[in-house]
């Protein structure tokens, strides 16, 4: 099964689980700065595990869903700790370069 990583289980990320998780069967890690968000998003189905960044190494997608003035810093961290297939992509709404 593949797996798939999102940083940041807000409303944008968590519904991006949600429903990559139903149509394309990944199995889904997540990550989050609030315990809470992680213990609600396990219990309510939208994520199958918790991660860490360390973890991103054996993930083949991540997606960073985390606020834009976080994407920055947050991008990075993930950037050091894939493997070199893995893809990355943000949900950011920003407008111009922010690295």
């Amino acid at each position: 099964m593949s797996k798939l990583a999102i940083v940041g289980l807000g409303l944008i990320g968590g519904s991006m689980a949600l429903d990559l998780k139903k149509r394309l069967k990944y199995q889904i890690f997540g990550i989050d700065k609030n315990p809470e968000h992680i213990k609600s998003a396990i219990r309510l189905g939208i994520i199958d595990k918790e991660a860490n960044f360390s973890d991103l190494k054996d993930i083949e997608v991540v997606i960073v869903a985390v606020p834009v003035n976080h994407i920055a810093e947050v991008s990075q961290k993930v950037l050091d700790n894939i493997s070199d297939g893995a893809l990355v992509l943000d949900v950011g709404s920003v407008k111009k370069q922010y690295l």
